[in-house]
């Protein structure tokens, strides 16, 4: 009998409403099946391969072979075949829906793990490429088998390819159970799959999930891109970071995090389509499904302009924007050094209205302000906040014009889609400009905030 682990990959392109039927050329799924998402597209990055408990890592040797309906399907209306009325329409042999069960995380203990008739079961989970993961699966029939997969599994499998997994297990036999260690090479989505050759039952099984190494570590389940703003790049002279000292912090936390860099001064439909490039090659890297993108100011317009301007809505799971000038300013930043317009009237009469949101993509922001060194009620609300001297002019005149403001752009032209909450920032603060490495009068811990940021994505299941 041919295992289903050479039926798996053609089973992701049947749709998942085919019915589990009394004829054998037709398989459903018992819940919902896995999407292939958006992916990379063409390919993806390596996957570490896991350490594991005296069992093999090596793919079997039918990876990558497709098979159409089984030589073993019989005719329904054929003599002997019929079965009796009270028995379970039969599996077809020839097409296997993947039905996703419920998320694994560390602590499940004898947690039960539905095994859908008809279908291969799977579950995601959600972790950091620090950590050890120790996966066990009990009571399993005799022809089960266990594989880990990394998140290159929804975009290769959908194409017809076989994705190298990142462990696997021998079948169960007569101890029916099974366990591996799992170890991935970039934090976000693992994926196991409970394969079995007989799937006329519908069973449960039991899952415990252990943590074994790096049990500290957090990890959100798409990667994370922090963009730059206006006059912005990744690292100035290979010196200064951009949101300073906020990668390399968020990355020993656990998190798969990425920093591109866009033309300092530029349209935000040209930057958009540098930093769409590098959404692409980090999909390609890690293998992952979508982004989450994080924006501080015009960087929030470049975002925009990827997601709904170049089609990459599939490709970005969030947009959260920090300062970011959605309504426009009324500062003449135009006429300083940059071609991009962003004034009130642009932005609201033609910019907003080429770029909507996109219903795939989750939408928030964060508002600031700061200020002057007159406003002593303005800075009791805020905290003790006030702007830097480099930015003091701006303020003053933000003020004057149009009320509260980071001492660049207006408070309520930053709100887009959910507002999270209003910092206690000016403009540099936001991202720790320039070089913000001591307290001083910044009542603002742009670190703290980044770190609790992306705690809240993971929280959220992005």
């Amino acid at each position: 009998m041919p295992t289903l682990r050479k039926l798996l990959l053609l089973a992701l392109l049947v749709p998942l409403s085919a019915a589990c039927s009394g004829t054998t050329s037709s398989a459903a799924a018992e819940g919902s099946a896995a999407g292939s998402g958006s992916g990379s597209g063409e390919g993806s990055g390596p996957d570490a391969v896991a350490d594991t408990e005296a069992i093999d890592t090596t793919p079997a040797a039918d990876t990558g072979e497709l098979l159409g309906s089984s030589d073993t399907d019989a005719d329904p209306d054929a003599e002997g075949s019929a079965e009796p009325d009270t028995a379970p329409p039969s599996c077809g042999l020839g097409r296997r829906p993947v039905s996703f069960g419920a998320d694994l995380v560390v602590g499940m203990i004898d947690a039960p793990l539905p095994l859908p008739r008809c279908a291969a079961a799977a579950f995601a989970a959600v972790l950091s490429s620090g950590t050890t993961w120790r996966i066990e699966v009990a009571d399993l029939p005799a022809d089960a088998r266990l594989f880990a997969y990394g998140p290159a599994f929804f975009a290769t499998a959908a194409a017809g390819d076989a994705p190298p997994p990142l462990a696997s297990t021998d079948f169960a036999g007569s101890a029916s159970a099974l366990a591996f260690l799992v170890r991935p090479a970039f934090s976000g989505e693992v994926v196991v799959v409970v394969e079995r050759d007989d799937l006329d039952a519908s069973q449960t099984a039991k899952v415990t999930v252990t943590c074994v190494e790096g049990c500290d570590l957090a990890a959100t389940r798409f990667p994370v891109m922090l963009v730059h703003g206006y006059f912005g790049t990744d690292t100035y002279f290979s010196l200064l970071d951009y949101f300073h000292d906020v990668p390399d912090r968020l990355r020993a936390a656990g998190f798969e995090v990425r920093t591109p860099t866009t033309d300092a001064f530029n349209w935000s439909e040209i930057r958009g389509e540098q930093l769409a490039e590098q959404l692409d090659a980090l999909l390609v890297e890690t293998g992952a499904r979508k982004v989450n993108m994080i924006a501080h100011s015009q960087g929030g317009m470049d975002a925009r302009v990827v997601i709904s301007g170049l089609g990459y809505a599939e490709r970005v799971a969030t947009l959260t924007t920090v300062a970011t000038p959605h309504h426009g300013t009324p500062l003449p930043v135009a006429d300083i050094a940059s071609v991009q317009d962003f004034g009130p009237d642009y932005l609201d009469g033609t910019f907003n209205p080429a770029y909507p949101d996109r219903a795939e993509v989750k939408y928030f922001s964060w508002s600031a302000r700061t200020c002057g060194l007159l406003q002593l009620a303005c800075q009791r609300e805020m905290n003790g906040e006030i702007a830097d001297a480099i930015l003091g002019l701006f303020q003053t005149s933000l003020t004057v014009r149009v009320g509260d403001n980071d001492g660049f752009v207006p408070t309520d032209s930053m709100v887009w889609g959910e507002l999270l909450g209003r910092l206690s920032a000016d403009h540099m603060d936001e991202v720790g400009q320039i070089a913000d490495g001591s307290p001083r009068n910044d009542p603002f811990d742009h670190r703290a905030f980044y770190l609790s940021e992306l705690r809240r994505l993971a929280d959220a299941g992005f």
